[in-house]
């Protein structure tokens, strides 16, 4: 998996008005950053196939969905309430 430019850059936040213009987005790696949440908007981006985001201080049950984009829709649509800023 190749770095991305939002990986390893110092990232506090994915907004979601950024995830909002990524429809198209297949593959997303904000791994190494120091992000606490993840939008729930994340939800909406239907063609995302691939998703990393270790090395940041999520709280462990959302890190255990790294790399597994099914489980983390999932997790984001039990755990809305938490996850929006």
């Amino acid at each position: 998996f190749l770095p991305s430019p939002l990986s390893y850059n110092r990232l506090t936040s994915l907004t979601r008005e950024l995830v909002r213009e990524l429809t198209a987005l297949e593959e997303l790696n904000v791994a190494g950053n120091q992000l606490c949440t993840l939008p729930a908007e994340l939800q909406r981006l239907s063609r995302l196939r691939v998703v990393r985001f270790e090395a940041n201080p999520l709280p462990r049950p959302l890190l255990r969905c790294n790399s597994n984009v099914r489980a983390l829709f999932e997790y984001l649509a039990q755990n809305v309430s938490y996850l929006l800023y």
